[in-house]
């Protein structure tokens, strides 16, 4: 026989633990720790005979107890009480799309109604729908990006995009400019910088903003794409897209050093000046130069001084340089001499016959601007269909707040493949990992 009972059955064991000494002969005897007790022997149980074919037989069944099952500050935890409606939906949507977790999202709900018992559902309610949710449009994404790109492109005319599949029907590169970028370039487009940096996404694509500078020095937007690869068709393929958009070339573009980007600028933008980083070169001053010379001030100083001034023109340069490699004996110095050979390409006083827009130095003005997204407003109204909220695929709601349009029907635009780029060369840290080094260096 197997008995069944209710967890408050009976009553809880007291007294003392078998003796037994502390600290060695002549100790005191350890006491059970006293603990509050749920138990109020409660009778419910159901008691199962095996017979003799082998089956399982009630033979005793007591439903009633003798306590309440549940007490009313926890009846909300319940899963019949926890549910997240329509409007709850599209917010923890709307969180998603502004890079809020769902811990952080739980608690600004709490904020909008009050109490966290106003809520109706739990935190990990709030996480296991944002699963549910990603996983469901996970792999109709790439066409559902397409058809938000096409619903722009029927409102607006001046909405350009493109994309490209590879063999496989997946998408492999993707272009877009709305129309303010679009005037942006054709106002301030005489100077762009463009540099791949990578975002938090599950296909670890690389993402391509162009960026330029208005006549007040701020950061403006002139385009964007994804991209699969960092290779030179994958850039020579954006650089086009993105000259059909503007419909003429930058008299000026900055990029780093990357290969890829040299060899594509040099193919698609022939006429335009192409410039390096200095940004990105001067970072690795410490780690080229060797330890001695990477904490010698004197010649840091020294050293910016000549890369850094637009006041000394070409013939000051190439004196002041030979001068500082002769006094710190770098004549022989690999780096240094692979900068040298490419000084047209990054010193200022190459560049004072062109007006550089404020994108003198550096392209890393933009990284800031690009990966910040405002949240969007929470709507008041949603589709009827929105209220079904036990099933993922019925919040139709919910995946358009986060979407901007339906799931599809049909896919024919598979997701990107998992990019291979992550680690080859750079990529946005943590805030995790930049702590760590910090500490490091320290």
């Amino acid at each position: 026989m197997r008995y069944l009972v209710c967890s408050r059955q009976g009553t809880k064991g007291g007294g003392s633990s078998a003796p037994s000494t502390v600290n060695g002969e002549g100790g005191h005897v350890k006491q059970r720790r006293k603990r509050i007790s749920n138990r109020v022997q409660c009778l419910a149980k159901i008691c199962l005979r095996q017979d003799n074919t082998g089956e399982f037989v009630v033979t005793i069944f007591e439903e009633n107890h003798t306590h309440p099952l549940c007490s009313e500050a926890s009846k909300q935890f319940l899963c019949i009480n926890r549910n997240l409606d329509a409007t709850q939906q599209a917010f923890i949507a709307s969180c998603i799309k502004a890079n809020i977790g769902t811990a952080q999202s739980f608690r600004l709900c709490k904020e909008l109604v009050g109490t966290y018992g106003n809520i109706g559902a739990t935190s990990v309610d709030f996480h296991n729908f944002k699963r549910d949710l990603q996983e469901y449009v996970s792999g109709g994404d790439g066409e559902m990006i397409i058809k938000q790109f096409s619903q722009k492109r029927e409102v607006s005319d001046g909405f350009y995009f493109d994309y490209q599949l590879d063999e496989e029907n997946l998408l492999a590169c993707l272009f877009w400019a709305d129309p303010l970028a679009r005037d942006n370039f054709s106002t301030f487009g005489d100077a762009i910088s463009f540099d791949a940096t990578y975002g938090t996404n599950r296909y670890s694509l690389v993402f391509v903003p162009f960026t330029g500078v208005d006549n007040h020095r701020r950061c403006i937007t002139l385009g964007a794409g994804l991209l699969t690869k960092e290779d030179v068709d994958s850039y020579v393929w954006l650089l086009d897209k993105f000259k059909t958009a503007m419909g003429k070339s930058p008299l000026f573009v900055v990029t780093d050093q990357d290969a890829a980007m040299i060899i594509a600028v040099e193919r698609v933008l022939p006429e335009s000046r192409h410039r390096f980083c200095m940004w990105h070169i001067m970072t690795k001053v410490s780690e080229k130069a060797g330890g001695e010379l990477a904490k010698d001030e004197v010649f840091r100083k020294k050293l910016n001084s000549i890369v850094w001034s637009d006041q000394i023109v070409v013939e000051e340069f190439e004196a002041q340089w030979q001068g500082l490699m002769a006094e710190y004996d770098l004549g022989e110095h690999q780096w240094f001499n692979k900068l040298y050979a490419e000084r047209m390409f990054w010193i200022p006083a190459y560049f004072l016959d062109l007006p550089m827009s404020g994108l003198l130095r550096t392209t890393s003005g933009l990284k800031g601007k690009t990966m910040l997204t405002a949240m969007n407003e929470l709507k008041v109204e949603f589709l009827a269909d929105g209220s079904s909220t036990r099933m993922v695929k019925g919040n139709t709601a919910a995946i358009q707040a986060l979407c901007g349009v339906c799931p599809p029907q049909s896919i024919s635009i598979k997701p990107p493949a998992q990019a291979k780029n992550k680690g080859s060369r750079k990529r946005i840290k943590s805030k995790l990992e930049l702590a760590i080094e910090a500490r490091e260096k320290d």
